[in-house]
């Protein structure tokens, strides 16, 4: 994703491997999520899960210390879930390039102790 505009959004749609409540992870670079210079601001969500915002803006390609990650999300083999990125805008001390890259989306079975 190069070049968007604030307020575009990219919708990813996909059953899950799994059903029952399952840990969604969002990844950008391998078991990281990237920052860079020329990133922007993005929120994000799965399903109807409550939007996560991010600025991966870094002076140096780096890594986001907080991933983003949705937990006991209701998932079912056979129901597409919906993952939403939305182009929030960029920090003012980015590159205005506004670019970005999904790498993985991991869904995994929520562990009982994360109740």
């Amino acid at each position: 994703w190069t070049d968007a505009r604030r307020g575009a959004t990219i919708v990813w749609e996909s059953t899950s491997p799994h059903s029952g409540p399952c840990d969604v992870s969002l990844f950008l670079m391998s078991l990281f999520l990237t920052t860079a210079v020329d990133y922007p601001i993005v929120r994000s969500r799965i399903k109807r899960q409550p939007w996560q915002r991010a600025d991966f803006i870094s002076k140096q390609v780096g890594k986001l210390s907080t991933p983003l990650r949705w937990k006991r999300v209701p998932l079912q083999t056979s129901v597409p879930c919906k993952l939403t990125l939305e182009m929030v805008g960029a920090n003012p001390n980015a590159l205005k390039r506004r670019m970005l890259g999904v790498d993985r989306i991991e869904m995994t079975p929520s562990s009982s102790r994360d109740e």
